[in-house]
């Protein structure tokens, strides 16, 4: 497996929980799965996520904003972005279906492909000192990871081509900081890729 190399910068994420959901058949199943594993998030964890409740809308407004700019910049960055993917680009296949369904908020996701592969990716990672390498995504600052050596590492080669992903694939979480700032932190990492 390809191995990225890291720079030993990590988001910073209050707390992160998720929700159970499913057929009700296997309810009786869970149950008994979470009474053994001890699933239930501790108090201090679910007053972190309550307290953050309040402000969810303005930060995921604010953070699919900044991902629509990030993307548009990347998309024009074509000597060094083989490509860019996020749903609120009118070049992306689904952008009508997208700006249908989501009414405009297009989600703080962006993956983008480096012209050059792995050693590109490497480059980038090492030079964009303002973006934390983080393999867990939903960080309130932008974060980034490197699929094809973090999620998508057990998959072939030929898996991972068929998902889009190479060794120049990065997966940028976009936070809600400034977007002026995020793309000055993507030109600093793309002025590394050759």
């Amino acid at each position: 497996y390809h191995l990225v190399e890291f720079a030993g910068r990590w988001g910073m994420i209050d707390v992160l929980l998720g929700a159970l959901c499913g057929k009700r058949r296997v309810w009786d199943r869970v149950r008994g799965v979470v009474s053994a594993w001890g699933l239930s998030a501790p108090p201090f964890d679910c007053w972190l996520a309550l307290r953050g409740i309040g402000t969810l809308a303005l930060r995921a407004e604010r953070a699919s904003q900044n991902a629509l700019h990030a993307a548009k910049y990347l998309e024009s960055q074509k000597s060094k972005v083989a490509a860019v993917h996020y749903p609120g680009l009118q070049s992306h296949p689904d952008h009508a279906l997208a700006a249908r369904l989501l009414g405009g908020r297009f989600g703080s996701m962006v993956t983008f492909t480096l012209q050059g592969g792995l050693p590109a990716a490497n480059a980038f990672i090492r030079a964009a000192e303002h973006i934390p390498f983080c393999p867990s995504l939903g960080d309130l600052c932008t974060t980034l990871s490197h699929p094809a050596s973090t999620s998508h590492r057990r998959l072939t080669e030929s898996q991972q081509r068929a998902l889009d992903i190479t060794g120049g694939t990065i997966r940028l979480s976009v936070g809600v900081e400034s977007a002026d700032g995020i793309v000055a932190a993507l030109e600093q990492g793309l002025a590394a890729v050759e």
